[in-house]
């Protein structure tokens, strides 16, 4: 209970004013407007004396409370963590941004100055740039995968946990020269370690992937029993396949995804004997690869390209002995293949309608030779001709032999065909033959032209090849994103749909970086936003249990990496600060990266069981806390003149954090001394400083503050600090050291000053850069800053001394620990101990001998204030020190019992008094504010409906409150008997009535 100061005068300068008329005889003067001057000043006079005279009891209160070491608490100071961002064409920079600089927000409405933040550290800037954030989840086969696009995106989601079931995928490579082609008909030979006898209920999808998502195939005959036993699935019709990558392998993948969720033993919850599925020893590939009307890539007669998409003379118009057709087709020249070409002239010889230009000329007995090139030389083809030698419509079939090679025909690098007139002809031009003397003298005879040479109308080639049982030239699995190559060579057998090998939850956090160099041998910070969503949050001091291990890959395995963790094994909201090491490598062996070059690390909880799930909201990259203060350096306070009462003063106020004094000494300290400081103000506490010939003159120590000189000795380099006022004093040589004697010697070497309910600015607020940095272009803070809190009030200290001296910091009784809950943080607004229950358990309300359970309430304007988890901590961690470790504490926020209300109102006009009635309701119910007396309500106590008639019928605009009907809704089920609730604001319906 606040402590009221007692006043020695009471009386007003009215009261003063009529004592002085009454014991006077002014009574002649009654009129007089001088003498009623004369008084009136005179008691103001002497109300201004007993004004003064009042705040003595205050005064010694006050000094009376800081003999006992209670002080004012100064501001706190809000926090924010500010995201930059560097400017672009600078990757090839190492960027530091300095630890202390200074970011500003504008002044909001009726503030004078702008609110300045400074950074906590240096921070390393970098050009990476988060890419996605996976939380796997291998025990319940489940995963969330989120695309990271501006740094700011909100995630939502419990850590460690997943709603999208996780692939398993066998994946079966098979290469070019296999592959020419459409495959028309597949037969995939399975050999399984044993045989499943059971049902099948596995569900199994078959793709021939293509890069894009991949098309389904269906098995036409499945003697394996969806890969249960030994048996062949025999595919039929495939779509045409293109070759893609996975992981660093380009091949033609024929995959195969378990649709149905792997089974969950509850005997051996982690081994391999719950997988549905057999482990597979082999894996045979036969089939048909054909190719139908496959165009000519290139074609030539002799050297002149020829137009294929019109009718043309292989040989030209005037062939003639040793033309030649050249023919490219790469998509059927593969090893083993048989080729048929198919040929339709625009004047086959036999043509059953009259060609456009003159029927083929068979009568020469042309003949033509197919050659392929052999590496050395071109070497005749063994045909089946139906063509007759390109004179009638038909097909050239052969094979194609192992001797083939690639070559060079007029700049082009392909596999050719060569088809070449050997013999014969397709007829003659028009000529003169000469008539010889024995038929009776010279002439001529004129010889009709009979050359009519062939015409093909179009070409294409059709390849069919007979594939042999083969092993496939890759086969891997992916199970928990992780691609894992098979070999069965080293391998007897494997298992392709299994979950990790040790079922475990991992977070991942994928990293694009267009230098990674500049990342080696520079911590990499991670801002990790952390809420709690939990109706029953609560904390029992057992958090160290859990355990991350922060890894990164190296190019072959994870490996763990130095950490620096402000979350609390990310159970609150902080920075992980990661050492990149020098073999971060990028990781291609999963499927989260799409085949980008993409950077990993990833946490992987070991041991543990949050009490909690804790929700991530966001990750951010690039960013450092910030807090709203201004570090001051060097200051000089004065000099030391040997007096004890000496006081100096600080040039800001009021000072936050931690303050380094020094003073210059002419004594060097001994050996012994310097040692002790050392310790405790650490290697910096001590400063020496030369003459011009370079001779020590004199020592800066570092002295240390105390908040009393009670137990301070002679020696003792103690000072006591008022951090409101900025009032520094030191011992009197006796209690404390005296500073020695000389000019300048005392400074404040740092100190830190601002805090105050301004800091706490909105996100995208905190913009503005004091002075320029090398490289940065801007800061921003992505989430808003939190925590600033202006001084402490009169009446919180009045009542934090009344009950200290009560329990002189230890926590014994019901009532210790709830005054010792509002000491541990100003977030604290109320606290109730209840002693043998333990509230977060499953039976809350049965009494349990060894523990103690405490409710704490933030003091925020939410309808059911909540306290969150670095609260919670922060609050056991306080008392932990305090109490008997023999019990066991839980710290947890309140359960509510919500107090909906059906009203009718008569109202006094036509105005409208809905929202003023609803919003009165709303305040009267809050559980730290509302209640009759504006202090909340009673943990148990539950208002009465008239006391929402009294409070609706003084509501300007009411005429008469007709009825209210209340209803109550538990937040946990048997609360209403328990007494353990607060009452806060529910559902609201008011009616207008006549």
């Amino acid at each position: 209970m606040t402590m009221q100061i007692p006043k020695i005068d009471s009386r007003s300068a009215e009261d003063i004013a009529d004592k002085v008329k009454q014991n006077a005889d002014i009574a002649a003067a009654k009129n007089n407007a001088l003498a009623e001057a004369l008084v009136s000043i005179f008691a103001r006079y002497c109300e201004i004396i007993i004004e003064r005279l009042n705040k003595v009891p205050e005064k010694n209160y006050h000094a009376f409370l800081n003999e006992l070491g209670v002080f004012r608490n100064p501001p706190l100071a809000a926090v924010a963590p500010l995201t930059f961002k560097p400017v672009k064409h600078s990757a090839d920079l190492a960027i530091v941004v300095p630890q202390f600089t200074k970011v500003t927000a504008p002044a909001s409405p009726g503030e004078t100055t702008q609110v300045v933040f400074e950074t906590d550290r240096i921070l390393n800037l970098t050009l990476a740039k988060l890419y996605k954030i996976v939380m796997l989840d291998t025990i319940s086969d489940r995963y969330n995968s989120y695309n990271i696009d501006s740094g700011g995106d909100t995630i939502n989601s419990a850590v460690f946990t997943g709603v999208k079931p996780i692939e398993h995928v066998l994946y079966i490579g098979l290469n070019k020269p296999l592959l020419a082609g459409k495959l028309s008909t597949l037969h995939l030979l399975i050999t399984t370690e044993f045989s499943l006898s059971q049902a099948n209920d596995t569900q199994l999808e078959w793709k021939i992937e293509n890069g894009s998502g991949g098309e389904l195939i269906m098995p036409e005959i499945d003697t394996s029993n969806a890969l249960r036993r030994s048996g062949e699935l025999i595919f039929k019709d495939l779509p045409e396949w293109t070759a893609s990558a996975l992981g660093n392998h380009v091949q033609y993948w024929l995959s195969c995804r378990l649709i149905s969720r792997l089974g969950i033993s509850t005997e051996q919850p982690q081994a391999n004997s719950y997988l549905k599925l057999p482990s597979i020893q082999g894996i045979k590939l036969s089939g048909i690869s054909s190719i139908t009307a496959a165009k000519v890539d290139y074609a030539f007669a002799n050297h002149l390209p020829l137009d294929l998409s019109k009718d043309f003379f292989p040989f030209g118009k005037y062939p003639k002995f040793s033309d030649v057709l050249y023919l490219s087709c790469r998509s059927v020249w593969q090893l083993g293949n048989t080729v048929c070409i198919n040929i339709k002239l625009t004047n086959p010889a036999s043509a059953k309608h009259e060609p456009p230009i003159t029927r083929v000329n068979q009568e020469g007995s042309a003949v033509i030779q197919w050659e392929f090139w052999n590496g050395a030389g071109w070497e005749s083809l063994i045909c089946n001709d139906t063509s007759q030698g390109f004179t009638e419509d038909g097909t050239v079939t052969f094979c194609i032999p192992s001797a083939s090679q690639s070559t060079q025909i007029n700049g082009i690098d392909s596999e050719w065909l060569r088809v070449r007139l050997i013999s014969g002809n397709y007829g003659h031009e028009a000529s003169f033959l000469v008539i010889g003397s024995d038929q009776g003298g010279l002439g001529f005879n004129y010889q009709a032209a009979t050359l009519a040479p062939p015409a093909i109308e179009s070409i294409s080639l059709n390849s069919v090849n007979n594939i042999s049982p083969t092993t496939p030239d890759v086969i891997m699995v992916l199970n928990d994103f992780e691609l894992e190559i098979i070999d069965l060579a080293q391998n007897k057998y494997f298992t392709p749909f299994r979950r990790g090998r040790t079922p475990s939850q991992i977070l991942y956090c994928g990293l694009k970086a267009a230098n990674p160099k500049l990342l080696a041998g520079h911590y990499l910070d991670l801002f990790f936003r952390i809420s709690h969503n939990s109706a029953h949050l609560a904390y029992r001091g057992q958090q160290q249990s859990i355990v991350l291990s922060w890894q990164y890959w190296n190019g072959k395995t994870w490996q763990v990496c130095k950490i620096i963790d402000e979350t609390q094994s990310l159970n609150c909201t902080g920075l992980v600060s990661l050492l990149v090491p020098e073999d971060l490598a990028t990781w291609h062996e999963t499927s989260l990266a799409e085949n980008e070059p993409i950077f990993w690390i990833r946490a992987v909880l070991l041991a543990g069981e949050y009490q909690s799930k804790p929700i991530l909201q966001q990750v951010l990259i690039n960013t450092v806390m910030a807090t709203q203060m201004t570090t001051l350096s060097n200051e000089i306070l004065g000099s030391g003149n040997g007096d004890s009462t000496q006081i100096f003063y600080s040039a800001r106020t009021p000072i936050l954090g931690e303050l380094r004094l020094e003073i210059r000494e002419q004594q060097i300290p001994s050996a012994a001394e310097l040692a002790s400081i050392c310790e405790s103000e650490g290697a910096e506490a001590v400063t020496y400083f030369h003459d011009a010939q370079g001779q020590i003159e004199g020592i800066w120590v570092r002295w240390h503050e105390v908040k009393d000189f009670l137990s301070s000795g002679n020696s003792d380099r103690h000072f006591i600090v008022d951090r409101l006022s900025g009032e520094i004093r030191f011992g009197d040589g006796i209690n404390g050291m005296l500073p020695p004697l000389g000019a300048n010697n005392i400074r404040l070497q740092s100190y830190k000053t601002g805090g105050g309910s301004s800091g706490n600015k909105p996100e995208n607020s905190i913009t503005k850069l004091q002075s320029s940095v090398p490289w940065v272009d801007s800061a921003l803070n992505l989430v808003a800053a939190a925590g600033g809190e202006d001084q402490e009030e009169w009446r919180s200290v009045y009542a934090r001394g009344s009950t200290m001296l009560r329990h002189r910091d230890r926590a014994v009784t019901v009532e210790d620990y709830e005054d010792l809950a509002l000491t541990a943080s100003r977030e604290v607004a109320r606290a109730k101990c209840f002693p043998l229950l333990d509230l977060a358990s499953n039976s809350p309300y049965t009494k349990q001998a060894g523990v103690i359970s405490l409710v704490v309430i933030p003091g925020n304007k939410q309808a059911m204030p909540k306290p969150g988890f670095d609260l919670l901590r922060r609050v056991w961690v306080f008392l932990d020190q305090k109490r008997d470790q023999n019990a066991g504490l839980i710290i947890l926020g309140p359960d509510y019992l919500r107090i909906n209300l059906e009203i009718s109102l008569v109202p006094a006009g036509e105005a409208d008094i809905t929202s003023d009635c609803l919003q009165r309701v709303e305040r009267f119910l809050h559980p730290i504010t509302g209640g009759n007396n504006a202090q909340g309500w009673e943990f148990g106590q539950i208002p009465h409906e008239s006391d929402f008639i009294a409070l609706l019928a003084g509501v300007t605009g009411v005429e008469s409150v007709k009825s209210v009907c209340m209803s109550m809704e538990e937040e946990r089920t048997g609360l209403l008997n328990s007494n353990v609730f607060l009452v806060c604001s529910g559902q609201h319906k008011i009616y207008l009535s006549s």
